[in-house]
């Protein structure tokens, strides 16, 4: 048999901080106040001076970790307990809620005090201490610079690709006032053409066509003799 519980509470921190204080082995030691190390690089980890020992099997950043657990009170040959810590927003804070299964039967009230006594009080205190609340404010100092640096990054690769699409849009419009006026000069050289073929053989008919002899020119009709002078009155 096994036994499951469930207990949370309002920690005074951002869920971003909560869960990289709870998955760094220096500051799981200072907010706990019992020393933690990370054993490899699989996940493989020990807290409390080693009474705590697991390894992380999955998280979801800043809302979900998935570890198993198991203390040196479990019974030889027990299996690993599981636990599930999940952070949710709760005004300035986060609801720190721990699921923990498959604990060794009798055992279970024995934990929900022990995370109590050793994790939500200490933790409470710790994320309320100078300590902690500037190790917080350099925590946002690097996030806002990250998000500039990003959003700055952004806007860079925006405007490359509107100017990459503007010049590819200028290219295309300059190719086609290229190909329009080509168009244009090649009908002006073809009617010039055509014309200059109308001209040669306008020229060509004229010199062929026989030149028409001109009328010969009427001779003056003679002049009527006056008559004879009408006869002297008698």
């Amino acid at each position: 048999m096994s036994e499951t519980i469930e207990v949370s509470r309002v920690i005074p921190a951002r869920p971003e901080r909560v869960f990289n204080a709870w998955l760094d082995a220096s500051e799981h030691s200072l907010m706990t106040g019992g020393e933690a190390a990370t054993v490899s690089p699989d996940g493989a980890f020990t807290a409390y001076d080693g009474y705590i020992s697991g390894r992380t099997l999955d998280q979801a950043p800043y809302s979900r970790i998935v570890q198993t657990w198991r203390s040196t009170e479990f019974p030889d040959g027990a299996p690993d307990s599981r636990l599930e810590v999940l952070l949710e927003a709760e005004g300035e804070g986060t609801k720190l809620t721990l699921k923990h299964s498959d604990i060794p039967d009798g055992q279970g009230e024995s934990y929900r005090q022990g995370w109590v006594d050793h994790y939500f009080d200490p933790m409470t205190t710790y994320f309320q201490s100078a300590r902690s609340k500037l190790k917080d404010a350099g925590e946002a100092v690097t996030t806002a610079a990250h998000e500039v640096q990003v959003a700055a990054q952004q806007a860079a690769e925006k405007m490359a690709d509107t100017m990459e699409t503007v010049g590819a849009e200028a290219q295309k419009a300059a190719k086609q006032v290229q190909k329009t006026a080509k168009k244009a000069a090649s009908t002006v050289k073809s009617l010039v053409q055509k014309a200059k073929k109308k001209i040669a053989a306008a020229r060509t008919k004229k010199k062929a066509a026989p030149k028409k002899k001109a009328a010969p020119k009427k001779r003056a009709a003679p002049k009527k003799k006056a008559a004879a002078k009408k006869k002297k009155k008698r």
